[in-house]
């Protein structure tokens, strides 16, 4: 995982992140599926993140690759893993 977060101003950070996975062989014996007996295989992720602060108040949101390789179900709601697409965090502090 590579990640890069950086001030924009004093109010608003950015952030982003590569994540390089690979599998180098695995293990059908508990018949859990999605795995072929000696396969290999090689996953990337990305994605990038805003963060404010007012004070007492910040938001973050987190913006995962799904809105990057198919944004038009992800945006209008119709994806198929709409929950681990991006998350938004609002919190306020006393």
């Amino acid at each position: 995982t590579i990640a890069v977060e950086a001030d924009m101003t004093d109010w608003a950070t950015v952030r982003g992140y590569v994540e390089q996975g690979y599998t180098l062989s695995c293990s059908n014996d508990a018949d859990t599926g999605g795995c072929t007996d000696g396969a290999t295989s090689n996953t990337t992720t990305y994605g990038f993140g805003l963060g404010f602060n007012w004070g007492s108040t910040s938001l973050d949101m987190q913006i995962n690759n799904q809105i990057f390789t198919d944004p038009i179900p992800t945006m209008t709601g119709f994806g198929e893993d709409r929950l681990s697409d991006g998350a938004v965090t609002l919190s306020y502090t006393f």
